[in-house]
C-alpha cells in the first residue's frame, strides 16, 4: 500500500486536478493507494484572514471568494456544486458565528479545517467522475484522535490501531483530509502549519505502508538552494537523519516532524515533482547505498547579527 500526499501548491486550479487524475492513472494502482491532501493553494491563509476580519461584511466577502474558487473548479470539470452543498452550509455557519469576542484556538482550528475538507471532497468527486471509485474522509471517519493542543495537536496513542482498522473497512480510494484531527470530545484540531505532510506520514505508519509519496512543486531535494546556487545537484537518496539536519538548518522541503513516524518504522518516502512526474525525485530511507557523506549548502537571508560585550570591573 502507498500513501500519496498532494500539497496546496499542486492544487491550484481545475487543470491541476485533471493532472492529479492523470498522475494517479499513470503512477498507481487505485486499489493499493491512499491519498492525503492539503487545502487548495492559498485557502488556509484566506480562512485565517476571515477569522481576523474587521467586520462581518469583510468576513463574508472573503468567504464568497473562497467558495467561488471551489465552484469554478467544479464548473470547469462539469461537476454539479450540489455535492459541496453541506460543506458550504457548514462553513457559512462557522463564519456567521464568528466575532472578535469569541475567537479562540478551538474555534480557529475548526474554521481552518475547511480548506482540507473542501479539497478532499472535490478530489474525491473528480476521481468518481473519471471512473475511479473514491470517498473523502475526515478525522471523525477514521478515528484520527488527537490531544486538545489546538493549533499544534498530536495524535493519541490509540489512534494508530483505530485508523488502521477503519481504513480496512473503506470501499473505494480514500481521500483523507491532511492537517486536521479531532478530540475524543468531537472538537476539530489542527496539527500545525505543513501538518498535511505529517498526516500522510502518520497514516503511512499506521498501516505500515510500503512507501509514502510527497508530490510537491519541486523536482527533488538539492544540495543547495536553486534560487541562489547555479545548477545545484539533485540528491537521489538521503537518510532520515540527514534530512532532519537539513530541516534544522532551514530546508523547507519537508517538515521535520513529518519524518518521525517514517523513521520509527523505516518506511521509505519519496519526493516527486507534480509538474514533471517523470523526473526521478529523491528517495528518503533509513540507510543509503554507497558513501553517505555529502556536502550541503544551507543559505539563510534577512538575518540580523547582534554582538554584545560585557566588561567586568
Amino acid at each position: 500500500m502507498i500513501v500519496a500526499k498532494f500539497g496546496g501548491s499542486t492544487l491550484s486550479s481545475y487543470k491541476s486536478l485533471r493532472k492529479l487524475y492523470d498522475t494517479l492513472v499513470a503512477q498507481y494502482n487505485p486499489d493499493e493507494l491512499i491519498i492525503v491532501c492539503s487545502a487548495f493553494k492559498g485557502i488556509t491563509d484566506s480562512l485565517l484572514k476571515i477569522a481576523y476580519a474587521n467586520n462581518k461584511a469583510e468576513a463574508k466577502d472573503k468567504l464568497e471568494r473562497i467558495l467561488s474558487i471551489h465552484k469554478k473548479v467544479l464548473h470547469h470539470l462539469n461537476i454539479k456544486p450540489d455535492c459541496m452543498r453541506e460543506l458550504f452550509i457548514r462553513l457559512r455557519g462557522e463564519v456567521d458565528e464568528l466575532s472578535p469576542d469569541n475567537i479562540d484556538t478551538a474555534r480557529l482550528d475548526s474554521l481552518l479545517s475547511y480548506g482540507e475538507r473542501l479539497s478532499a471532497k472535490i478530489i474525491s468527486e473528480v476521481l468518481n467522475k473519471f471512473g475511479i471509485p473514491s470517498i473523502s474522509l475526515e478525522p471523525k471517519d477514521i478515528s484520527f484522535y488527537t490531544d486538545s493542543n489546538y493549533g499544534n495537536a498530536v495524535p493519541l496513542p490509540e489512534s494508530e490501531d483505530l485508523i488502521r482498522e477503519r481504513l480496512k473497512e473503506v470501499r473505494g480510494l480514500p481521500v483523507i483530509t491532511g492537517y486536521i484531527g479531532i478530540t475524543k470530545d468531537g472538537f476539530t484540531t489542527t496539527l500545525g502549519r505543513n501538518g498535511s505532510d505529517y498526516t500522510a506520514s502518520y497514516i503511512g505508519s499506521c498501516i505500515s505502508a510500503d512507501e509514502v509519496h510527497f508530490w510537491k512543486d519541486i523536482s527533488s531535494i538539492f544540495d543547495a538552494h536553486p534560487n541562489y546556487i547555479k545548477s545545484p545537484k539533485r540528491v537521489p537518496e538521503i537518510t532520515y537523519t540527514q534530512l532532519e539536519i537539513l530541516s534544522f538548518f532551514g530546508s523547507k522541503v519537508i517538515h521535520p516532524s513529518t519524518l518521525l513516524p517514517l523513521k520509527n518504522k523505516k518506511i521509505v518516502a519519496k519526493i516527486f515533482n507534480f509538474k514533471n512526474p517523470e523526473e526521478a525525485g529523491t528517495v528518503i530511507k533509513d540507510k543509503i547505498s554507497g558513501n553517505s557523506n555529502r556536502f550541503f549548502l544551507s543559505i539563510e537571508t534577512d538575518i540580523t547579527k547582534i554582538s554584545m560585550q560585557t566588561t567586568f570591573t
